[in-house]
């Protein structure tokens, strides 16, 4: 016998997902506009809030495997955090950082032991960012509306597209909130057929365009292709669009192998407002490569903090604008191991859920993240800085808890 338990009421976890989801995006416009707080501790007390919400009162479970991966990242980061402190001076400045990421990943892969969230909910969890995403979009083009209207005529694009940033710190960082926000957009689309969040979509694609992030912008117009690929009016199209991508990467690639062109971009390697090149980014790659090499931080890297250490005296940057290349010279491929595992399993989750319409635009917009995190660092999973709650909750959390129904339920057999 099935029993099916329709909810009328959302769980706690639910609740505190939504808070997440506005905190995630307020937390910068508190800081960036009023000049207060701290995004960092801001993220930290959210996966707090989200752990102890999911253990104490969904009443989930840690297994014992779980957290013995937890111990061992634990001690990947220790020993790291150590050598690290010998080379850049700073032996335990970020260590709590990595007790925060064992904390995240904890929650995220014990939160569906029994918690689960259907269709409508989701639909509301992507309202919430889509809601942020058109405030932020619309703060943007009061406050900032003389560097759009500049960028948007061509004129000084660098310097303009680089001061429209809303109320984020970056204008990078605006860009991937953005895209976060086209993935919301996206899924109720789907789900609902309602126009304006078409309109939605195409004003985040603006925001996108504005911004000048070609990252975000390559990551938009991939997950797009890919959710039209699956509609049979739009195939074509949508493989028009891909290879057009593919020949522009492999164009980049081409490109910046010679040596001879990295050094020529290196002559105008920050310009005025800090807009750096793709030579720059392959340079800082070799870099801390090469480094981890030679100072033995293969297997455990270096500790949280330590690439910023490294890349600001040369570069003047304190990320490598490649979330796997900081994940490998913060904790080694150990840590970079246990990223891309969760990555793959996220994926393999996506594919096997049985609704099609969450599968299509979810494994769409993983898929375009995944390839837009190898030109930035903002949305790194199972961190607190910037949007990596939301990217978080978005490609590793909700696949987990979806049932793919419109009710929660428990099935139990006789």
């Amino acid at each position: 016998m099935k029993i099916i338990i329709s909810r009328e009421t959302h769980g706690p976890l639910f609740i505190v997902m939504v808070l997440v989801l506005i905190i995630n995006p307020l937390s910068h416009f508190i800081k960036n506009v009023f000049g207060f707080g701290n995004t960092y501790y801001v993220g930290y007390v959210c996966w707090l809030a989200l752990i102890i919400c999911s253990l104490v009162f969904e009443q989930n479970r840690i297994t014992r495997n779980q957290i013995i991966v937890g111990v061992i990242l634990l001690t990947t980061f220790g020993i790291g955090l150590v050598h690290g402190g010998v080379l850049f001076d700073e032996p335990f400045e970020n260590g709590h950082i990595g007790f925060f990421v064992c904390v995240s990943y904890l929650f995220c892969v014990s939160s569906d032991c029994y918690t689960k969230i259907n269709k409508d909910e989701v639909y509301s969890l992507c309202r919430i960012v889509v809601i942020c995403g058109l405030i932020a979009a619309l703060y943007a083009h009061v406050v900032q509306f003389n560097f759009a209207i500049d960028a948007l005529r061509n004129f000084n694009v660098t310097y303009n597209s680089w001061l429209y940033r809303s109320f984020f710190g970056q204008r990078n960082i605006y860009a991937e909130y953005c895209f976060l926000g086209a993935t919301a957009g996206l899924n109720n689309y789907v789900c609902s057929r309602k126009k304006r969040y078409a309109l939605f979509i195409l004003f985040m694609a603006l925001q996108i365009y504005i911004s000048n992030s070609r990252a975000a912008g390559i990551a938009f117009i991939l997950m797009i292709g890919i959710e039209m690929i699956e509609d049979s009016r739009y195939r074509w199209i949508s493989i028009a669009i891909i290879i057009i991508l593919c020949l522009i990467v492999l164009h980049y690639l081409v490109s910046y192998s010679s040596s001879d062109f990295i050094t020529e971009r290196l002559r105008h390697n920050v310009n005025g407002v800090g807009e750096t090149s793709t030579g720059i980014r392959v340079l800082m790659w070799k870099d801390l490569i090469q480094f981890s090499i030679n100072e033995h931080g293969v297997l455990f890297g270096f500790g949280f903090g330590a690439v910023g250490d490294f890349l600001v005296s040369k570069f003047g940057l304190e990320s490598a604008h490649n979330v796997y290349m900081d994940i490998f010279f913060t904790g080694g491929v150990i840590y970079l191991s246990f990223y891309l595992y969760l990555v793959i399993n996220s994926f393999i989750i996506i594919l096997r859920n049985k609704d099609l319409e969450f599968r299509h635009v979810f494994f769409a917009g993983f898929l375009a993240y995944s390839l837009h995190s190898l030109a930035e660092s903002g949305m790194m999973l199972f961190a607190s800085n910037f949007f990596s709650l939301t990217a978080t909750l978005f490609f590793v959390v909700f696949p987990r808890l979806y049932t793919g129904n419109k009710e929660n339920y428990i099935e139990q057999y006789n």
